[in-house]
């Protein structure tokens, strides 16, 4: 069991703006089985609510449904990961609310999705979605409306979670199940679930209070043109050959290493937080 703090959620979320350049492997997984909750959203899609609803006491007249299944080869290796979404995401919303419009034109409002949702049973979490990772399969770039996103986030978590290299990116503390969670554990035949392993950016990387205080008390406040400032950069990629002798022949074997976000530019310069940076060698002529 891992929980995801907010500030590892964000790291997350800003590494995986770009998709994992390594392809797909097992041993990126922190524990051969888990489960991992997110402090923040890790995103949504867009769907039709006739569709999705199709086949419930929820469906209405004039809605089509089809669903595909995919064989999976014997033999085959990679990780199978199942998504849970909250249940009650319309419940903050008058009853009357509408969200969606059905194919025969009728509407669907906040209130007839609840009532639905009460009638399958379960605790707070509701089945989305489950995704096959292949072994050696590459990250493509995300489709809209899709779970590609959710994987190339997941993925990231792990990559920082089960960082090898120089760079330490997470800490984990693990918060042991107290008595009375583990009796009912044992009354549900859960077994071998000893705590709640929390997980957050490591403290080497996270910037100290004092470096944002410093950076505010040395910034002057001048808005005219600079020669240099220093810029954000934001983590990123690299991809690391972890057989350089093999390299040229093609025998090597290349993983992410996650790099810091870190600060660029003179020590003494103006922080800029802008997204452009214009560099003038002289002042502009003024109009008379």
């Amino acid at each position: 069991m891992y929980f995801a703090t907010a500030d590892m959620t964000a790291l997350a979320l800003a590494a995986a703006a770009t998709p994992p350049r390594e392809r797909v492997s097992v041993e990126r997984l922190p524990a051969e089985s888990g489960f991992i909750v997110f402090a923040e959203p890790i995103g949504g899609y867009v769907e039709d609510v006739g569709l999705a609803l199709a086949g419930t006491p929820a469906a209405r007249p004039g809605v089509d449904a089809r669903v595909g299944y995919a064989v999976v080869p014997p033999g085959t290796r990679g990780i199978w990961v199942t998504y849970y979404s909250p249940r009650g995401l319309f419940s903050g919303l008058p009853p009357e609310t509408v969200v969606g419009t059905m194919r025969d034109g009728s509407v669907m409002t906040a209130g007839m999705i609840e009532a639905e949702r009460h009638t399958v049973p379960g605790g707070p979490l509701a089945w989305d979605n489950e995704v096959l990772l292949f072994e050696g399969a590459t990250f493509e770039a995300a489709r809209p409306d899709t779970t590609d996103v959710w994987n190339h986030i997941l993925y990231t978590a792990w990559q920082l979670m089960t960082s090898a290299g120089g760079t330490r990116w997470a800490e984990v503390e693990e918060i042991p199940r107290d008595r009375p969670g583990r009796k009912r554990d044992a009354r549900q035949g859960i077994t071998g679930l000893s705590g709640v392993r929390v997980v957050g950016v490591h403290t080497a990387q996270r910037p100290p209070r004092e470096a944002a205080d410093s950076d505010a008390a040395a910034s002057t406040g001048r808005r005219e043109p600079s020669w240099s400032c220093r810029w954000p950069v934001r983590p990123y990629r690299r991809s690391t050959c972890l057989n350089p002798a093999g390299h040229a022949a093609g025998d090597c074997q290349h993983e992410d290493r996650i790099v810091p976000g870190h600060i660029k530019g003179p020590a003494r310069a103006p922080l800029r937080t802008g997204t452009t940076v214009h560099l003038w060698d002289h002042q502009p002529q003024t109009e008379t």
